[in-house]
């Protein structure tokens, strides 16, 4: 068969930096991820919804769980999965400001929709702190109660290609998620970046 262009989605003429850094869809919405224009001006997540074969904007999602915030540098959005009313964001590069010890440790943050709103319900952080770990450098939902997280520069950190990597899987149990299990290549080696990219399928990761 053949693939037929059904629409384009854009932002508005220089409203918007990197429109597009991750897509995700299921259904009939697609999440894109956006770094805004200028220096320092942030991610978001855009929403977009289809009605009678035509997509449409639905929301501007941003971080809002405290103690952080929204750091400016955290590249919320490049890592997305969108299940139904479910979306899970990355931002592999969040830190908290002036702690070294946390600089690009990451989190992932999972967003729930009720009728066309959506609203941020976690705020997921990494067990095992290590700097530059880039956790949320992919993330991957199963059902609403099963979450993989990769954090694909746990390693030494610099240079770059010692990063090894690992994958973190997460279940929701009385509407917390826990950490369940922490995944490593069995026979890794430096520069593998395990957790780069994630898909979850019911056979398994």
């Amino acid at each position: 068969g053949s693939w037929i262009l059904q629409q384009t989605l854009a932002p508005s003429a220089g409203s918007l930096g990197a429109f597009g850094a991750a897509v995700s869809l299921h259904s009939d919405r697609v999440a894109v991820g956006v770094e805004r224009q200028g220096l320092g001006a942030g991610w978001e997540v855009r929403v977009f919804r289809r009605s009678a074969g035509v997509w449409s904007y639905e929301a501007t999602l941003q971080p809002s769980t405290a103690p952080y915030g929204q750091y400016v540098d955290d590249r919320f959005g490049t890592a997305l999965d969108l299940l139904d009313a479910t979306l899970v964001v990355g931002a592999p590069e969040d830190s908290i400001p002036g702690s070294p010890s946390t600089a690009r440790r990451g989190a992932a943050f999972v967003f729930t929709r009720s009728g066309t709103t959506w609203a941020q319900s976690a705020r997921i952080d990494p067990t095992i702190v290590e700097p530059h770990s880039r956790f949320g450098s992919s993330v991957a939902i199963g059902d609403d109660a099963v979450l993989a997280v990769g954090a694909d520069g746990v390693g030494a950190g610099f240079p770059p290609e010692l990063t090894r990597g690992r994958v973190l899987l997460f279940e929701r149990t009385g509407g917390l998620w826990q950490q369940r299990h922490l995944m490593t290549a069995a026979l890794g080696d430096d520069g593998d970046h395990l957790g780069a990219s994630l898909a979850i399928a019911p056979s398994g990761i």
